[in-house]
Order: C-alpha cells, then structure tokens, then sequence
C-alpha cells in the first residue's frame, strides 16, 4: 500500500483544529474500512507557521484517502501520494 497526505488549513485562532482533523480522520478511515476500503489513517503533522496540517494515511489508491475524509467530513481538495526515506 501507498501512503498519502491530504492538506487541511488551520486557522492559528483555533488551537484544536489539528486535534480534531485527526480524531475525525480515524473516524473516517474506520468507517471506509467497514465499507471494505483498504484505508488507513496513521498520523498528522502540524506546521503552525503554515496553518497548515497534514494527515497521513496509507491506501490502495487516491480515491480510498478521499472517500475516508468524505465519510470524516474533511475538505478533500489536496491529497497527493507521499514517499517516506531514510537516512
């Protein structure tokens, strides 16, 4: 499976957006799974400065990540696949 990360903004007047993104993409990702999607939702990454939040998940394709955020009720309008290396 691939891993991607969709982008959401946080607005810095909203200390738990980033909290709630992540707690509504668990939801999203269990109830795609119930759906027979092969989507995890595995963590998010805050960039403050940005106001911008990452959520990482691993799927089978673009279109399993989007259908977990639609069920999670998240803006799905930025998911590309990501490629994790190390050092």
């Amino acid at each position: 499976m691939a891993k991607f990360l969709l982008e959401l903004y946080l607005a810095r007047s909203d200390s738990r957006a980033a909290v709630d993104g992540a707690e509504r993409a668990a939801v999203g990702a269990e109830r795609a799974r119930r759906d027979g999607a092969s989507v995890r939702y595995l963590r998010s990454i805050s960039v403050l400065e940005d106001e911008t939040c990452f959520l990482v998940y691993e799927a089978e394709s673009v279109e399993e990540v989007s259908r977990a955020a639609s069920l999670a009720g998240l803006p799905a309008d930025h998911i590309v696949e990501a490629v994790e290396t190390e050092a």
